[in-house]
């Protein structure tokens, strides 16, 4: 009884302590977009190659060190620098291809956008948001909650991004050591800069990646089944908001067999494709309640499968056959033609 209780206190202690970090690393992240730093500051952190080498300077001597200090300090600094990005996209009215005057949502983000607020609205999602609805799903709810603010919707996505790559580093600092968690980071970082501030599904495919791969990770170490499912699952969602590489799924199921013997084959067999199925109804459970009902899931996988196979991109199959063109209104073709 003694131990058991021991036990509690001890759970109760670490989900109190990854709360406070948490809320202490959006509170930071929240402050440093609200401090007025030159333009130029965030605008180097997002398209200069320097800054993997600040990151590194910056986290190699927390990450050395193993307390509770060093940890909160290295998360703050991470949501910092990772907020950088779009504090100097804010200040400079950068466009792109998805984005006017470094806010405003175009093209796919405005589309996601849009359909988030028609949501809030009480209307259903169109036929565009019905492919990917866990994002827009989310989208809406982070704006219910923001009152519609967009900037503070932007912000979360960030501060949630950054915290899931925090995870999956410390994760791969267990087995491999810091040089290789610090590297890791910097690629997620990288890849991630891109999408601050756009209202794409990347952001919560990203985040739920990361932190699948994280819990995934930990349980392969520790050769428990119940996070190696949960992290497959996880996995999963981010393939289903954000679809990408797919077959990733049916390789780690085989990755899984050949590890696992015995019973625990047929159990890790059961526990992952029971995973992923959950994943993919929860998106079908999505679609049949806040989609178009003319609208499919992945309607548009392949076509960019189609490029991927011809070493183009996903309007590859309409430059070679343009006669799919005459099945798509004004507004679809203009998009064909600017992508």
């Amino acid at each position: 009884m003694a131990s058991m209780l021991s036990k509690s206190i001890n759970i109760l202690q670490k989900n109190s302590f990854a709360f406070i970090l948490i809320l202490i690393s959006c509170i930071t992240g929240f402050i440093a977009l609200s401090v007025p730093l030159p333009q130029e500051v965030g605008l180097i952190l997002g398209y200069s190659t320097l800054a993997p080498l600040l990151l590194i300077a910056l986290l190699y001597p927390c990450y050395r060190q193993k307390n509770w200090i060093s940890g909160v300090i290295s998360l703050v600094l991470l949501v910092i620098l990772f907020v950088l990005p779009l504090s100097g996209l804010w200040g400079s009215g950068v466009s792109s291809p998805s984005q006017i005057g470094g806010l405003i949502p175009f093209s796919d983000a405005n589309g996601y956008y849009n359909d988030a607020r028609s949501l809030l609205a009480g209307n259903l999602f169109s036929s565009f948001s019905t492919r990917r609805p866990l994002f827009a799903g989310t989208l809406a709810g982070i704006l219910g909650l923001t009152q519609q603010n967009l900037q503070i919707t932007l912000a979360v996505f960030v501060v949630i991004n950054a915290i899931a790559s925090y995870l999956l580093s410390r994760e791969i600092q267990r087995t491999y050591g810091t040089p290789a968690s610090l590297l890791s980071l910097c690629i997620l970082f990288l890849f991630y800069r891109r999408f601050a501030g756009l209202t794409l599904t990347e952001n919560l495919g990203f985040a739920l990646g990361t932190i699948g791969l994280a819990v995934l990770w930990r349980g392969t170490a520790s050769k428990h089944l119940r996070p190696i499912c949960f992290g497959i699952f996880l996995l999963a969602l981010a393939l289903v908001s954000r679809a990408g590489t797919f077959f990733v799924l049916p390789c780690i199921v085989i990755w899984g067999c050949w590890v696992f013997q015995g019973s625990r084959r047929f159990s890790f067999l059961l526990g992952s494709v029971s995973s992923i199925f959950l994943a993919f109804l929860i998106n079908s459970l999505l679609i049949k309640t806040i989609g178009s009902p003319h609208g499919a899931a992945f309607s548009n996988f392949s076509f960019t499968l189609y490029g991927l196979v011809h070493g183009g991109t996903w309007n590859t199959v309409y430059t070679e056959h343009p006669d799919l063109l005459s099945g798509l209104n004004e507004a679809e073709q203009a998009k064909v033609v600017y992508d």
